[in-house]
């Protein structure tokens, strides 16, 4: 039984990276949707199925799925990068510069990330009337 599950997560995982690969993405949410049937908490299925929920601009979806990914791997920094950007997106500058600034605390040196927290902060101070 645990093999059976085993197998259809990985499964669903291939075939949803294959579709992801090929620009399938919603072909690909349901692939990785799939394979949460069996494993509802697979944080990998999760982040990359808010990948795909991204892509298709599904921004409050693939937040949901980012949240409960870092809720099972808190230092998930993929699911978190993510998760920053699609608040971004949103305008929702005081979440993106939140988790913008732990992934600077993990990694101080990477520009994206710097980048990210720089232009959330700046968007951060305009949505508050500042400079």
């Amino acid at each position: 039984m645990v093999m059976r599950k085993a197998r259809a997560v990985a499964g669903a995982r291939s075939k949803g990276n294959e579709l992801f690969k090929g620009g399938k993405f919603t072909d690909a949410c349901v692939a990785y949707g799939e394979g949460l049937d069996h494993d509802r908490y697979n944080s990998v299925l999760l982040c990359n199925r808010a990948a795909c929920r991204s892509k298709l601009g599904h921004f409050e979806k693939a937040i949901e799925d980012c949240t409960v990914a870092l809720n099972m791997r808190p230092n998930y920094s993929k699911a978190r990068l993510r998760r920053a950007d699609c608040n971004a997106k949103l305008e929702k500058w005081e979440a993106s510069v939140q988790d913008y600034e732990i992934l600077k605390q993990d990694n101080p040196e990477d520009e994206d990330v710097n980048k990210g927290l720089l232009e959330a902060q700046t968007q951060l101070k305009k949505q508050r009337g500042g400079p």
